[in-house]
């Protein structure tokens, strides 16, 4: 994986971020949507494909293709 990059002439380096997560992790955002509240869930993992959920729909899952 390309963990080293540049836009607009500005590097980035990505690659101890990608290196020093070993597990799967998440960000969730709580937010109030009256009359109800929404928890949005991000999973993320560097080093592998997560496993998908046959329990929630496909629109809300996304499967990475690497060329």
């Amino acid at each position: 994986m390309e963990c080293k990059f540049a836009v607009n002439q500005l590097s980035f380096d990505l690659c101890p971020l990608f290196n020093s997560v070993s597990a799967a992790f998440e960000v969730s955002i709580d937010e109030d949507t009256p009359p109800t509240h929404t928890k949005n869930v991000y999973v993320m993992n560097f080093n592998k494909p997560l496993a998908w959920d046959g329990t929630l729909p496909a629109e809300l899952q996304k499967e990475l293709v690497y060329a």
